[in-house]
């Protein structure tokens, strides 16, 4: 927060806070969430109070400064392109639970959508995006991946998801996810640098760094995602080797190599269990806990 409201007071342009907004999500710490820590900030008698004065301030603060841009001349506010999209999408979030009497259904829609209707706008109607680097987005995937395997490696290295010798998915939650979660935003990190490795002079340390995101999806246990991971993974290989420049597929074929020869490895001293993850993940009507009855009865 303090190097955001720095940003906003004093620097001559905003724009780093694109980097720091899509990763606010991953930033509560594991003793801050409120499911497991009944002291948590997020309760109202041990910080929530202060939360919402620093998202209030930090807020205002922003639609003060893109004021002060637009008055200046900085940036001109237009409507972006997915406007309509946004709006069907809100029509969407406010219909939702209805018929079912409970106000509480389009009111919790409602926030959901704020946060990501706010978020959208406020980045591209106040911005010029004619002067962000083409590989921006892919290092905020790439600090993403980052920043959640090394909370993982952290919660593994305290010990905390091992309880005798065995390692307890239950016990694999972050301030901000469970399992699936963690799994499941790390696998959605992974194309961020797959792009770099196949753009960048160094290529093979970003395919290299990959390879560790991917073994935290392994870690986290949710087999969705190291099913989707693994083929992320294989297909960014052959994506970087074909984009790269001739002097980097040395090195991206090494790595590439070396993840082949591992799960050669696996597959030669357990292939029952190694390709049950994959089989398992896929078997979505017989393992999808119920959801598939459950949007059944959504859409009934």
């Amino acid at each position: 927060w303090l190097f955001a409201a720095f940003l906003l007071l004093f620097c001559v342009d905003i724009f780093p806070l694109m980097g720091i907004a899509p990763l606010l999500y991953f930033s509560p710490s594991a003793v801050n969430n409120p499911g497991n820590n009944p002291q948590s900030v997020f309760f109202p008698e041990n910080g929530l109070n202060y939360i919402i004065f620093l998202i209030v301030t930090f807020v205002v603060l922003f639609f003060v400064r893109c004021y002060v841009n637009v008055k200046r001349g900085v940036v001109r506010p237009r409507l972006p392109g997915l406007t309509w999209g946004f709006v069907l999408l809100g029509v969407a979030f406010l219909s939702g639970g209805l018929g079912s009497g409970d106000v509480r259904s389009p009111g919790y829609g409602a926030l959901v959508f704020a946060s990501l209707a706010l978020l959208y706008f406020m980045f591209t109607v106040f911005f010029d995006f004619s002067r962000v680097p083409k590989d921006y987005f892919a290092y905020i995937l790439f600090c993403g991946g980052i920043l959640i395997s090394a909370q993982l490696f952290w919660l593994y290295a305290t010990g905390v998801p091992i309880v005798n010798g065995v390692v307890q998915k239950a016990k694999i939650v972050l301030g901000w996810g469970i399992s699936n979660n963690v799994g499941g935003c790390i696998a959605m990190m992974l194309p961020g640098a797959v792009y770099l490795a196949a753009v960048k002079r160094h290529g093979w340390l970003f395919l290299s760094a990959d390879i560790l995101f991917f073994l935290a999806i392994v870690l986290s246990l949710s087999r969705t995602a190291i099913a989707v991971g693994f083929i992320v993974l294989l297909v960014g290989c052959f994506f970087a080797a074909a984009r790269a420049r001739q002097a980097n597929r040395v090195g991206l074929s090494i790595v590439f190599l070396g993840i082949c020869a591992a799960f050669a490895y696996l597959l030669w001293r357990d292939p029952e269990r190694t390709l049950s993850v994959l089989h398992d993940a896929l078997r979505f009507q017989e393992n999808g806990s119920g959801r598939v009855e459950l949007y059944r009865k959504g859409v009934e």
